[in-house]
């Protein structure tokens, strides 16, 4: 390097001192040291009941862990603050060897100077002396000393620099460790949403909604302008809302802050649902759009569907937004708006109510696209969210209030305006539509045509809840709002029901309406959009009695008690009204010229148009299968109605009137159409001659063989529970009060399946179609329950069942096909006449009530009387062996025995004998006129 005549303070550059740094070390040792003294920290392992005196309140669990926290969050101090004293110290060292190597170099320049000042000297003094060999020797003296002090500089300046790095290092890594720094640019609010986190959902939610409040006017601000424009959004502003604002429109704490911002702006009484409909409507555009840009309006639209279902207390519970919902949950009862006084619950309140007031608002699109109803907007907003979604549901409040609820409301709407049901073929979906098809949406932009889509799609329990995965608190609210959903179905509608005749018209529960006469009076509009997947998803949760029970609400909230106290009432009262529903559906009657169309091939037009809400019939009925059948055996009130009443030991069941009970049965009837739900099998389980464990589409088993699956498996429950009693008079009328009970619904779904065939064969008939088989499986379905389905029951003989009944079914359809059809009713009756036998027989074969003339002689296994008699051999220890055990002759032992003139059993088979030829007078396909062999 050259000689440098710059002085040492410029030439070598002196570090700065670190001013403060001491203090700020103290400063955070001290805060550190503060934190860990305070009584949260020094206690977080103490049961926090111990000092707060609140054991039960959850406030208490969060002070446990936020001692926690905070003694973890006092030792994240020492580190920087070590940090900073270290830096400082080595700052400060630094800076006295730079001092120093100034000095030097300070030195080395005023020798420099001096012998420069000698050759000027001498250069004076003689002229014939030439400096310049002196003058580049003393530059490079200079130099040489001033070499060594520059790389002594620069490495201390490098050391210094590192150790800086090394501080700041070990400052930043604590601090994002801590909290990251996203949160330290969003605030103070922004800070404490992510230093409690999910452990802390108490303190957690109030720093949620601390923050969302603080950033609520700027999304309030953007939404508004976007919904105030005077034409649509381009596509890039929509992206941009959607880019910067979606994922909180997601979030229920970000929806109830900007709601309450929307009228803290434009004050309480402001339509914060107006502005969200005009947003929706300037974000979804003209219904003529460029390739592509229906994807990215789309994605908008479903954040804003999102956020007004939300907007009603609603809840997501898929994996990315159930912990968030289960927070909201738990903290909002104790949350507040921006006045300090509007409480959350006020603000879902005004949100509902929103809804309903601009529900028949018109709202003007561009020219060319046709004007939306304010309802039609919500319904297909929130629908879209649904379907993309399943997992979000509606708050409790949108069913409260009967038909004035908003739920109510939105079926009222669509009762007046059928002409928008997306079943309509007329109905314009295009033009009235707020979501556009495009490859990844079209399923979800066909159901969000549908006005009542979304309430039944956002109605039914999510599955994370369903199976139990998702926080007890989520389960706690999902159980109130099915509470409060139930007391809507099992309400009245606002408007009457011209019924199918027979009924008396008027007022109907909304479960009665829904499932089967919504729009049913006018073939091209009766039906759902999705076969009624959604609307029998609803209405099985809401009926199920498997459901947990909901914590008893606070006796001050009367109305809600109330609920509560009739729930279990109210969910057989929905599945009655179903079942009911769904009959009054089958028996309309629609006329037309030249054709029939009541039915398609035989089959109910109206189950053909819901094959899904035919599906869930039978999961429906399934937990009221005892009801049924006691109502098919003895009721007696009159009507058409359909409800629930208590019944023994504080139980509740399902009541129909005779008249219905007896179309249930007939020709036409609930049993007959079941039938015809024969969803294909995806997987047989590798044994095709055993369908009971054969896995559908659509994930359900036939809903008759759910419905007769059922009845089996409580008949041969009742008989095997009759059949312990010791008492031979209380025995003998345990058992044929449970023939009696389930014989006529057992014999009925052996004739659904045999009128089924009748009713094929017609259509068939008269279409000229070609021959099918169709019955085979039907009775293998009802001998494959037997044998593995009834615990009480056992392995009875498949092919027992199918000597009965095969050679009559399996047959090939030609134009006799109705005769042959009402010939399968002899072989159906004896295949369930010989199940009942064969599930009795072997009832009896497992009981211990063995005896003879009237219970006076024990005959029961190990006993001399037993040894007497020709009947299957004992295990060697004496004990009876098992009945899968027997071969077919000691099975016929068994029978011979049990109906020979000794045994006791033999009155209790002749009783279910005499009961199934009685029930076979009933609800059957009379005899057709022409036809024969």
């Amino acid at each position: 390097m050259s000689a440098d005549l710059r002085p040492g303070s410029e030439a070598l550059e002196s570090p700065k001192p670190v001013t403060g740094a001491s203090e700020v070390a103290s400063h955070w040792t001290a805060i550190g040291s503060a934190i860990g003294q305070t009584q949260a920290a020094q206690k977080s392992s103490v049961p926090a009941e111990s000092w707060t005196g609140a054991a039960a309140d959850a406030a208490s669990a969060e002070i446990q862990t936020l001692g926690g926290k905070l003694s973890d969050l006092s030792g994240k101090f020492a580190t920087p603050a070590s940090a900073l004293t270290t830096w400082e110290a080595r700052n400060s060292q630094g800076i006295k060897t730079v001092e120093g190597l100034q000095t030097q170099w300070d030195e080395a320049i005023a020798a420099y100077k001096k012998t420069i000042a000698e050759i000027d000297a001498r250069v004076a003094a003689d002229k014939k002396y030439n400096p310049a060999s002196d003058r580049q020797a003393a530059e490079s003296t200079l130099a040489s000393a001033q070499a060594p002090l520059k790389k002594s500089y620069d490495d201390e300046i490098h050391q210094l620099s590192d150790a800086a790095d090394k501080a700041a290092s070990q400052i930043k890594e604590t601090s994002d460790g801590t909290i990251s720094p996203e949160a330290v640019k969003g605030g103070r609010a922004a800070v404490g949403a992510e230093l409690f986190a999910d452990d802390m959902p108490i303190a957690d939610g109030a720093a949620e909604w601390d923050y969302a409040r603080t950033k609520a006017p700027q999304l309030r601000d953007d939404l508004e302008k976007a919904a105030n424009s005077d034409k649509p959004l381009t596509e890039a502003e929509v992206k941009k809302l959607q880019e910067k604002w979606g994922d909180k429109l997601k979030n229920p704490y970000w929806v109830q802050a900007l709601a309450d911002s929307y009228r803290e702006k434009h004050g309480k009484d402001a339509n914060f649902s107006d502005m969200l409909n005009r947003l929706t409507v300037n974000a979804a555009g003209s219904s003529n759009l460029p390739s592509g840009e229906g994807e990215t309006r789309n994605s908008f639209v479903n954040s804003i569907g999102n956020a007004m279902v939300l907007a009603t207390g609603g809840s997501d519970a898929s994996d990315h937004g159930r912990a968030t919902s289960a927070e909201y949950a738990q903290v909002k009862a104790g949350l507040l708006g921006r006045d300090g006084k509007t409480t959350i619950e006020q603000i879902e309140h005004a949100n509902i109510e929103s809804f309903k007031s601009t529900g028949d608002k018109v709202y003007e699109r561009q020219q060319g696209d046709s004007s939306m109803d304010g309802y039609q907007i919500f319904t297909q907003a929130t629908g879209f969210a649904g379907v993309k979604n399943p997992d979000l549901t509606f708050g409790k409040e949108v069913y409260e209030g009967g038909a004035g609820s908003l739920a109510g409301k939105i079926v009222e709407y669509d009762q007046k305006h059928p002409s928008m049901n997306a079943m309509n073929p007329g109905a314009g979906v295009d033009l009235a539509s707020i979501v556009h098809s495009t490859d990844a949406d079209d399923k979800a932009w066909k159901l969000s045509h549908d006005p009542l889509q979304s309430l039944f799609q956002l109605s039914d329990t999510p599955d994370s809840i369903a199976n139990g995965s998702a926080p007890s608190v989520l389960q706690n609210a999902e159980g109130t709002r099915l509470m409060h959903l139930r007391d809507f179905l099992n309400s009245n509608t606002s408007f009457d029901v011209d019924l199918p005749e027979g009924r008396k018209d008027g007022k109907i529960t909304f479960a009665r309406y829904l499932a089967g006469n919504r729009h049913a009076d006018d073939v091209d509009l009766l039906g759902n959009v999705d076969g009624g997947e959604a609307l029998g998803d609803m209405l099985n949760d809401a009926s199920n009695p498997k459901t947990a029970d909901v914590p008893e609400p606070p006796a001050s909230d009367e109305t809600a008690h109330k609920i509560w106290e009739n729930d279990r009432l109210t969910r057989a009262a929905i599945a009655a009204n179903t079942m009911a529903g769904y009959q009054d559906g089958l028996d309309y009657s629609h006329s037309a010229i030249l054709s029939d169309p009541d039915h398609v091939k035989g089959e109910d037009v109206f189950g053909h148009k819901n094959p899904a809400l035919r599906s869930w019939m039978g999961s429906i009925i399934e937990p009221y299968v005892y009801d049924l059948a006691s109502e098919m055996h003895s009721s007696t009130d009159s009507g058409m109605n359909a409800g629930a009443g208590p019944d023994v030991y504080d139980s509740v069941k399902m009541k129909f009137g005779r008249p219905l009970i007896d179309r249930f049965k007939q020709p036409g009837g609930l049993l007959q159409d079941l039938a015809f739900d024969r969803p294909k099998v995806t997987d047989d389980g590798g044994t095709p001659d055993y369908l009971l464990d054969d896995k559908y589409e659509g994930g359900r088993k036939p809903a008759l063989q759910v419905v007769q699956t059922a009845a089996y498996r409580g008949y041969m429950g009742d008989v095997a529970e009759a059949l312990k009693d010791t008492n031979y008079a209380s025995r003998t009328s345990g058992v044929q009060g449970a023939t009696n009970r389930w014989t006529e619904l057992i014999q009925e779904t052996f004739d659904a399946k045999a009128d089924k065939n009748t009713a094929i064969g017609k259509a068939l008939d008269d279409s000229h179609r070609k021959a099918r088989k169709i019955v085979e499986f039907i009775v293998d379905q009802s001998a494959g329950y037997a044998g593995k389905q009834v615990p009480v029951a056992g392995p009875l003989v498949t092919a027992g069942i199918k000597s009965a009944a095969g050679a009559g079914l399996d047959w090939a359809l030609s134009t006799n096909n109705e005769m042959k059809g009402w010939e399968s009713h002899y072989d159906a009756n004896l295949a369930s006449n010989q199940l009942m036998q064969r599930g009795l027989v072997r009832a009896m074969y497992d009981s211990d009530q063995w005896t003879e003339h009237a219970g006076t002689v024990d005959a029961s296994p190990g006993t001399q009387a037993y040894a007497d008699k020709r009947l299957p051999k004992l295990n060697p220890d004496g004990t009876r062996r098992a009945f899968w055990s027997l071969d077919p002759s000691e099975r016929d032992q068994v029978r011979n025995y049990f109906t020979g003139k000794d045994s006791d059993f033999r009155a209790l088979l002749d009783d279910q004998y005499n009961a199934q030829q009685n029930s076979q007078s009933d609800g059957r396909e009379e005899k057709p006129s022409s036809g024969g062999h």
